[in-house]
């Protein structure tokens, strides 16, 4: 009866043993798992950094294009306004010879007529004026045509610095994304170290009664 009793306990102790053996094993294999993880969020942490930093080079290099960009454009506002008032002074002055010459036209071809001391020194004073009209005729299309290029060129400017806003916005996208995701796993980082620890204690206790 004795040996019988001496079995059974030496049985059970045994058997506790290899519980315990298996409560210890399986305790190291979930440390196990939790650092691979822990290793692995840390992996896609770093990746995550490092595109971060190159969108936040990208934005800063960004910021230098716009803001040469608003200062072309700035000087295109400034060359358009200035070709507009040429423009405007030059219409200005044409009108003002076109009313003087209808306003005086009969003396004037009187005088012409009557000051030329041959025909042919009619047909100059007559092509004379005809000259000084077209010139201020072209002079005026001149005008025009350098208002309408500056008119393109600020429009290309505007339609570039809108592109590049919108590049600029995307960027800013991918970095408040990049940097909710880091937050993210981050604090999922954390978490599991908690349990990680937990996790180390228990098993420290297990090794002390085993």
């Amino acid at each position: 009866c004795f040996q019988s009793a001496s079995a059974s306990a030496l049985s059970k102790a045994k058997n506790k043993k290899s519980e315990a053996q298996t409560a210890l094993d399986n305790a190291n294999a979930d440390i196990e798992n939790i650092q691979s993880q822990q290793q692995e969020l840390q992996s896609q942490i770093d990746a995550l950094d490092a595109d971060l930093v190159n969108i936040i080079m990208n934005l800063d290099i960004l910021e230098g294009e716009l803001s040469d960009k608003q200062t072309e454009l700035d000087n295109v506002t400034a060359q358009l306004a200035q070709a507009q008032e040429d423009e405007q002074n030059q219409y200005d002055a044409m009108k003002k010879r076109i009313v003087y010459m209808y306003e005086n036209g009969d003396d004037s071809y009187i005088e012409a007529l009557v000051g030329a001391t041959d025909f042919s020194d009619l047909l100059n004073r007559l092509e004379y004026a005809q000259q000084i009209y077209d010139y201020d005729r072209n002079l005026l299309t001149q005008y025009q045509e350098t208002v309408q290029q500056v008119a393109d060129l600020k429009s290309q400017v505007e339609t570039e610095k809108a592109e590049l806003e919108e590049v600029q916005q995307s960027y800013q996208e991918q970095q408040a994304s990049y940097e909710s995701m880091i937050a993210e796993k981050r604090a999922s980082r954390r978490s599991r170290e908690s349990g990680y620890f937990g996790m180390y204690a228990e098993r420290d206790s297990m090794k002390q009664s085993y």
